[in-house]
């Protein structure tokens, strides 16, 4: 059964527009909450090495294993300001290393290790939607275009309600992707920290809590904030919001594109209100996009089971033969520090 532990959640925006909705809750769970008494028998004795070695048995035994470790899921491990950071990537690899508390050092970020292929019908991408409740004026006025949606400001009339609202738009893994790529990590666990210590060369600090997270849904978030009340009558009765759709163009090197938010005087959007311009209108704040990452996360301290267990069936746990004899996707290594810009594997665009 899943059992749940409480931390606060991890952030690295320096905006007071980033604080809503954190999640302070931790699951971990399983990819199967079942599995029967006789393969759980038999993986203790494969462990033990009192089972035969042949293909099937170790096959079997290795995917009965990877759905009882338990992992930590889709908590959102970090948020990125996407105008200031390169933004991650779906199928990436992160490596966190936090204290005690499982808080990560304030001048820390995580750092990608590498990223799994893809391709674009691994992904699902759903529409834009608000979670403001009632939903505005605005929103509901909403028009679908060829790039994303127009949203309308009616500027004649000041509504009670002059808050800002969100609207969130979420790509994702699909379910039968992101489980296979949670088992490819789990088989290449091993051979990752293995990597990950060359790279400290003797720094290890095996003292903090460590975990690899795999970033298995973006979830883009638009702050938009709404006009108020001014002295002197507003110069236009109408303004246009456009949102673009996101894209993740990780073809040929190319960083994800982040969506674009801005105002219009012009339904066809031929022209961009400037900030000063959007404040005589009474609009205080341009829209704020960030990004926010799902992903489950493997701790560290799983790699001496793991390692006994594929030693016990034969297999190097420090290379590659545990994902080829299951038939996984391979890990494509980067640096520590190293963009992932270097490599490219799809592009995949909201419809």
């Amino acid at each position: 059964m899943p059992f749940q532990t409480e931390a606060p959640p991890r952030t690295n925006s320096s905006q007071q527009d980033m604080e809503e909705d954190s999640i302070s809750a931790r699951v971990a769970s399983y990819s199967d909450n079942y599995i029967s008494e006789n393969t759980l028998t038999q993986i203790e004795f494969q462990d033990e090495k009192k089972l035969g070695s042949s293909k099937e048995v170790i096959t079997s035994l290795l995917h009965a294993l990877f759905h009882i470790i338990p992992y930590t899921r889709d908590y959102p491990d970090f948020r990125v300001e996407p105008h200031r950071a390169e933004p991650p990537y779906l199928g990436t690899i992160y490596y966190h290393r936090a204290d005690r508390w499982g808080l990560m050092p304030i001048d820390e970020e995580p750092q990608a290790v590498g990223i799994f292929p893809l391709e674009s019908h691994h992904c699902q991408c759903g529409n834009w939607t608000t979670g403001t409740d009632p939903e505005p004026a605005e929103w509901q006025a909403r028009v679908h275009m060829a790039r994303g949606i127009r949203l309308m400001c009616d500027l004649s009339y000041w509504p009670d309600r002059t808050g800002p609202f969100h609207i969130s738009c979420t790509q994702r893994l699909t379910p039968l992707k992101s489980l296979e790529l949670l088992h490819a990590c789990m088989a290449q666990l091993c051979h990752i920290k293995g990597i990950l210590e060359d790279s400290f060369q003797g720094k290890w600090d095996s003292c903090k809590f460590q975990s690899l997270s795999l970033v298995t849904a973006l979830e883009w978030k638009v702050k938009v904030w709404k006009p108020v009340k001014r002295l002197s009558p507003p110069s236009v009765s109408k303004l246009y919001l456009f949102i673009e759709d996101p894209v993740i163009p990780h073809s040929q090197g190319a960083a994800p594109k982040v969506p674009e938010v801005y105002w219009s005087k012009c339904p066809n959007s031929t022209t961009r209100v400037t900030t000063l311009e959007l404040y005589a209108l009474g609009i205080e704040r341009a829209p704020v996009v960030w990004l926010e990452l799902k992903s489950p996360e493997l701790n560290l301290d799983l790699v001496d089971m793991l390692r006994e267990f594929y030693q016990s069936c034969g297999l190097n746990p420090f290379s590659n033969e545990v994902s080829n004899i299951l038939k996984l996707p391979l890990l494509q290594h980067v640096k520590l520090g190293e963009s992932l810009s270097t490599i490219g594997s799809l592009s995949v665009k909201c419809q």
